[in-house]
């Protein structure tokens, strides 16, 4: 794992580890909650660098890198709905993917109807955000393997989210300069590396990922 150490919203820091190729980041207790709004940024920035790299599967059993138990998958509800993730069962921390980890940041929501709708009318199958299976589209509105709702991340997630961090620490950070509509398409910009036609296998968090991540840049 890569090591990072990230802002702290007490003004202090602290050290988190990232596996890239499984997109996964691992917690000691508490570390999530205390990253700064920069922090945050920093790691939605890290994971829109590594984009592209082919995500490896999680093996069934991981052990806990401080006592070697192993980790056991945990289902949470928070603010930002249902949470997922692997923790110690002698709470040393919580290992989070990268996807789980934008969506307990308010990142990502679940597609309305209305916006399903849309995106049904250009593609028929998509990747599930959560766990990579092929989802049909026309048939189902959630993964039928983990049975995660179609989820979508845009702009006003990301500004609304930056916002209340920084509120909270009686910070201000500007907003982006100019707002980036939902990745769903036949919107006209910003563009994702290519635009996906009928057909294509594509996951939409992940093409609000490269938009965000590409205004982030500048």
């Amino acid at each position: 794992m890569v090591a990072e150490v990230l802002a702290r919203s007490d003004g202090r820091v602290e050290t988190i580890n990232l596996c890239f190729p499984c997109h996964v980041i691992w917690f000691d207790p508490g570390e999530s909650a205390q990253l700064a709004a920069r922090a945050v940024l920093s790691l939605f920035q890290a994971i829109h660098a590594q984009r592209d790299t082919a995500q490896r599967p999680l093996p069934e059993r991981m052990p806990c890198p401080h006592c070697s138990q192993p980790l056991l998958l945990t289902h949470d509800l928070v603010k930002s709905g249902r949470l997922t993730y692997y923790r110690c069962a002698c709470d040393h921390g919580r290992l989070t993917s990268f996807f789980q980890f934008l969506r307990e940041k308010q990142f990502v929501r679940d597609l309305t109807p209305a916006e399903l709708t849309r995106v049904r009318a250009e593609i028929s199958e998509v990747h599930c955000s959560s766990c990579g299976a092929p989802v049909d589209l026309q048939r189902d509105a959630s993964c039928s393997y983990c049975g995660a709702a179609i989820s979508v991340l845009d702009a006003d997630a990301v500004e609304k989210a930056l916002r209340m961090w920084t509120e909270a620490q009686a910070k201000r950070v500007p907003p982006p300069q100019s707002a980036v509509p939902l990745p769903v398409f036949g919107d006209p910009a910003p563009a994702p590396d290519r635009s996906p036609s009928a057909g294509d296998l594509v996951e939409l968090v992940q093409l609000g990922v490269r938009a965000i991540g590409k205004m982030l840049e500048h």
